[in-house]
């Protein structure tokens, strides 16, 4: 170990500092995190054995995932549903990003310690939190490990059929992860370009490009919409996610931008080796396509804020970082010829972006933890409900986890694969507001109506003929269910209700549930506990 420490040199020892300080701190922040979103997809609805071929070739919002879908499936039978082994992979991942990076960004000639700075920019990618803190963004940070292997490949190999076949392998693999593999292709295609001339690019990206078309028309659909009226906001998406990526890694105000002109102009005129300012500028032409397809995808969506979201962020940084060394070179040369200045330089650079990092992971996992709450809790008591006989007509967690079916709450193996936690009052009342409060557009079945519906809370309300009606002004309805609970008609000008209930002096935490303004609906709890249904402002009608 000695010996090999003393090879890499001072720089080498700071990447491997580096890297075990960023692994050390992300595992440690996943240990309180839980399953969120997709990831109840994956361990829920693909089962490998019942229906292999749609399991592992349907996408999963547009993407092409059978490399997660089959790790999320080990995984699932080796730890259940335990959420450290899951994260330990995505931490496995960037470690292993981060020290190809390294060694690739030396390969093509890169000074050892602009290297080094590049590399605890994104060991610390805060700005990433994302795709670090969520087990389910392996099938983007495997991408991104995949293509820098390519890269790798590309450069150390000797020309021939065998170098071509094993990029080939790998750029196929990061199709087979998700969407963003075709970014990747494109870097690795664009690398190509740029050192090799066309003919070169061209035979890099021709099989993974076959391939790809195969599986998208074979198996791919989308259903985002992609009318021409959202079209035109593309441009400004591809703007705005461009300068997001270097906005949110440097801790100041409206950086990002010219931050994105500056890499792009080094890359263009920085003096640099040639396989170095190939990499450079590859990935600065990477960039184009993945805005473009992310904007494309993604405006539908989010709008013109379309490309800002953390999980890109960690992509463009990569294919960014090459022109940050560029230019960090660059400006060493141009700033100061004494070395200690230099050196100086560096050290502040690193410290200003790690602190911005590791502060921006804090504050992602703070924000993940609340969205979270007591998620493990509320999973086993949902399990009890659903598997207990009681009348389901919600589910557990329809903001965050929505694929969490009253099907899948009532699979035995499911109970097998559970953590050990004790359920309390408060978690089974959280459970119990999940899925067994619901709201439809007709009566739910097996809950009798109420007999007792009352407003409390400012407004303007009156009362005939078992009806009430008038206008809220942030005011609730309380309905007292009895035995089997209870439900009413309810007709709101607003778009949004909040529900909970309470049993005693325990409330359930309030779910946001949405309802089409102008239209009856039926509300109700097959729960045996009071109802709370929170108004939005304006008109209202409830009639038991």
């Amino acid at each position: 170990m000695r010996q090999a420490l003393s090879r890499a040199g001072r720089p080498g020892i700071a990447v491997v500092a580096t890297v075990l300080a960023s692994a050390v701190l992300l595992l440690q922040l996943s240990r309180s995190l839980w399953f969120f979103g997709d990831d109840w997809e994956f361990l829920l609805h693909r089962s490998v054995t019942e229906t292999p071929l749609h399991t592992l070739f349907r996408p999963h919002n547009e993407h092409w995932v059978t490399i997660p879908v089959i790790e999320y499936r080990i995984l699932y039978s080796l730890f259940g549903i335990r959420y450290l082994p899951f994260a330990a992979v995505v931490v496995i991942l960037h470690v292993l990003v981060v020290c190809t990076l390294y060694l690739l960004l030396r390969r093509v000639g890169a000074s050892a310690w602009p290297a080094v700075i590049g590399t605890v920019t994104v060991a610390f990618a805060g700005a990433g939190a994302e795709d670090l803190l969520w087990a389910f963004q392996s099938e983007f940070v495997g991408p991104v490990l995949l293509a820098l292997l390519a890269l790798t490949v590309t450069e150390s190999m000797s020309p021939g059929l065998r170098r071509t076949g094993v990029v080939w392998v790998l750029l196929v693999a990061g199709l087979m992860c998700s969407g963003m593999g075709v970014t990747m292709t494109c870097w690795v295609a664009a690398f190509a370009l740029v050192r090799n001339g066309w003919r070169s690019a061209v035979a890099t990206a021709f099989v993974p490009a076959v391939v790809y078309v195969s599986w998208l028309l074979t198996f791919g659909s989308s259903s985002t919409d992609h009318s021409s009226a959202l079209r035109m906001y593309i441009p400004s998406a591809m703007l705005t996610g461009a300068a997001n990526i270097w906005q949110q890694v440097v801790p100041l105000p409206g950086v990002g931008g010219p931050m994105i002109l500056v890499l792009a102009l080094a890359s263009l005129v920085a003096p640099a080796p040639a396989a170095l300012r190939a990499l450079a500028r590859a990935g600065m032409l990477a960039l184009v396509p993945f805005l473009l397809l992310l904007s494309y995808s993604r405006v539908a969506l989010a709008g013109e804020q379309a490309a800002t979201a953390s999980r890109y962020v960690y992509l463009g940084l990569v294919l960014t970082i090459p022109a940050f060394v560029v230019a960090l070179s660059w400006l060493a040369a141009a700033v100061s010829p004494e070395p200690v200045v230099a050196v100086i330089g560096g050290v502040l650079i690193a410290a200003l972006l790690m602190t911005s990092g590791i502060g921006s992971l804090l504050v992602f996992h703070q924000q993940r933890e609340t969205a979270i709450g007591d998620s493990r809790a509320r999973l086993v008591a949902g399990v009890g409900i659903a598997q207990g006989g009681a009348v389901v007509v919600g589910s557990l967690d329809p903001t965050y986890s929505p694929d969490i079916t009253t099907a899948s709450l009532r699979d035995r193996v499911l109970r097998s694969r559970l953590p050990q936690v004790r359920t309390g009052p408060q978690s089974r009342l959280d459970a119990a507001g999940g899925l067994q409060v619901g709201i439809g557009a007709e009566r739910l079945d097996d809950v009798p109506t109420t007999s007792s519906l009352t407003f409390r809370g400012p407004g303007q309300v009156t009362e005939r003929d078992r009806c009430l009606s008038g206008y809220s002004t942030g005011g609730h309805l309380q309905l007292t269910a009895t035995d089997g609970g209870g439900q009413f008609s309810l007709e709101t000008s607003g778009t949004t209700v909040s529900t909970l209930l309470i049993r005693g002096r325990v409330k359930s935490h309030p779910v946001a549930r949405g309802v089409p303004p102008g239209t009856s609906v039926w509300v109700g709890t097959s729960a045996d506990a009071e109802l709370r249904v929170r108004l939005p402002s304006g008109y209202f009608r409830a009639c038991r």
